[in-house]
């Protein structure tokens, strides 16, 4: 099972647009496409610094004269690193957009952590989270 972070937004009024989960843990997306995964999620200024750590990780080595072996190196261990980060980085892009961490939730998939998610919350009549 895979454990997701839920953050509701405007005490999730609207569930379509309003409820986000992240993943827990390492992320694969943020491994691979690095800046592009941070524009795909709408991360802006955090697409900007992982532009310009990849770009230096790739830069600084070549122009130390040390080879296109540490240059392979620092630049896998920046994408690992991003890797690492990447769900903490989008869970702060979501606080920053208003967003709040509300619960925790498991599933073999989002979709399924997500119906758990909805079938034990505590929402009103008017379909807000309380």
């Amino acid at each position: 099972m895979k454990m997701y972070s839920v953050f509701l937004r405007n005490l999730g009024r609207d569930t379509a647009s309003d409820l986000v989960l992240v993943k827990q843990g390492f992320c694969w997306p943020a491994f691979f496409f690095t800046a592009f995964w941070a524009l795909w999620n709408r991360m802006w200024w955090q697409a900007l610094g992982i532009f310009a750590v990849v770009t230096l990780a790739g830069w600084a080595p070549r122009a130390a004269g040390l080879g296109s072996e540490v240059e392979g190196i620092c630049s896998f261990a920046a994408a690992l690193a991003i890797g690492f980060i990447g769900n903490d980085l989008r869970a702060w892009a979501l606080a920053d957009k208003g967003f709040d961490e509300v619960a925790m939730a498991s599933g073999k998939s989002g979709d399924e952590a997500e119906r758990r998610f909805l079938d034990d919350a505590d929402i009103d009549a008017n379909g807000i989270y309380a």
